[in-house]
């Protein structure tokens, strides 16, 4: 189904904006009542506020379910190549495949940069045959699977990210279907829960706080790069040395560009995704301080020109370049 935001004209955000942004995203579970008394204003103006951000498209809250806890083992990284006739048939294609939940055309070595979620090498098997295999105009693709990862979202607050547990956990199917309804809207109350998952409240309560102790679920407020000034969004794949990949990944992650940031085997060691207001901003942070990162042995950079599909762990946003053609 294609999907399109609906704001196009970017919001001009004030001083109290920005404030607001960043309590969310350093807690998205505050109150209001809280989050009023710390800004000092007015509950109904808070309430207003925070109406117009998300009409606006500039702030959304999400929930990151830990995959492996769901059962999907292998994340998998595809670079893609096209030939030049076929690169967008191919991106709206890849787009319209369940697994994929992010797919960019790219500037780079790859025209085409996608990222899906497998549940096991069978699973994974079956959608190069049945999946890629069938994709006229696709002349080659590596993939990279990525070991770790590690999201740190927040553009304003300090943020120490979000490391899904990737552990098995027992998970009945009211929990899954709990985790599948927080995903489409994380804002519904509990009361709301319940009515859905025709079951109580207070079962909805014990269930999401399970979920959140045990590191399956986290709930975050994620802001619209566009809405800050991110225009520019790019991917960087580096080979380390073997004794210091953790370091790097880590080092790499506490960035505060960095979004993301994987552990991987294949063409890459470690793999992050960034975004930048402008690209001197880029150059100083890749030719300055990654450079300065003992381990890092060479860096490819790739380019998003445009993010076709951005579901499950992404968000879509408003604009040409968050805007998603296919809804996950």
């Amino acid at each position: 189904m294609d999907n399109e935001s609906s704001a196009e004209t970017p919001i001009d955000l004030n001083d109290l904006d920005l404030r607001l942004i960043k309590l969310l995203e350093s807690d998205p579970r505050s109150t209001q009542t809280g989050l009023a008394a710390s800004l000092g204003i007015s509950r109904p103006t808070l309430g207003s506020v925070m109406q117009r951000l998300v009409d606006s498209h500039v702030i959304r809250t999400v929930c990151l379910a830990d995959h492996v806890a769901l059962g999907y083992t292998d994340s998998v990284v595809f670079g893609i190549n096209t030939m030049p006739s076929s690169l967008l048939s191919v991106a709206e294609k890849l787009a319209s495949l369940p697994p994929l939940h992010y797919v960019t055309l790219c500037a780079g070595p790859f025209d085409i940069m996608a990222w899906g979620l497998f549940k096991g090498p069978e699973d994974l098997l079956d959608f190069i045959a049945e999946g890629l295999g069938k994709i006229s105009g696709l002349s080659r693709f590596e993939t990279v699977m990525c070991q770790e990862v590690k999201i740190s979202p927040a553009l304003l607050a300090e943020n120490q990210g979000y490391r899904p547990k990737e552990k098995q956990v027992a998970l009945d199917q009211l929990d899954i279907a709990l985790i599948g309804t927080l995903q489409r809207d994380s804002r519904q109350t509990a009361a709301d829960l319940a009515a859905k998952l025709g079951t109580s409240k207070p079962t909805v309560l014990r269930r999401m706080k399970r979920l959140l102790d045990e590191g399956v679920i986290r709930l975050m407020t994620m802001v619209d790069p566009v809405a800050l000034g991110y225009k520019l969004v790019v991917a960087t794949g580096m080979k380390v040395t073997p004794d210091k990949i953790k370091e790097v990944a880590e080092a790499v992650g506490g960035h505060r560009n960095v979004h993301s940031v994987a552990l991987c085997t294949g063409r890459y060691d470690v793999l992050a995704w960034m975004t930048f207001r402008e690209r001197r901003e880029m150059m100083d942070l890749l030719t300055g301080e990654l450079g300065r990162i003992p381990g890092i042995r060479s860096m490819e950079t790739l380019t998003s020109l445009k993010i076709v599909k951005a579901s499950y762990i992404y968000v879509n946003w408003r604009g040409d370049l968050w805007r998603s053609l296919k809804k996950g």
